[in-house]
């Protein structure tokens, strides 16, 4: 049951990563098969030995590394874009955690 819940927050989580990046930078993801290859990585960290706090962040890492290996841009543009969708995020959560 572990390991379908931590699919479903890779899919959610790589889902919202696109929508920011369209809606915040227009920028298409090119190649959608690193995605796919992606998501046996959260069924390897399923596996894992670590808690399920320690699962979910291992995760979004993972989902970080897809998104920055996907955008077809410079460097230092990935990892500015990147950077700032994660932060715009991680500030949206926040407002939905406090009510």
């Amino acid at each position: 049951m572990e390991i379908v819940l931590l699919l479903g927050i890779y899919f959610v989580e790589l889902l919202c990563y696109q929508a920011v990046m369209r809606m915040l930078f227009q920028v298409n993801v090119t190649t959608k098969k690193w995605m796919i290859l992606g998501g046996v990585l959260p069924l390897v960290i399923g596996v894992m030995p670590v808690n399920i706090a320690g699962k979910n962040f291992l995760v979004a890492f993972v989902v970080c590394g897809i998104m920055f290996v996907s955008i077809d841009d410079t460097l230092a543009n990935k990892g500015i874009r990147l950077v700032l969708t994660l932060l715009f995020l991680e500030c949206i959560d926040d407002i939905f955690a406090y009510p």
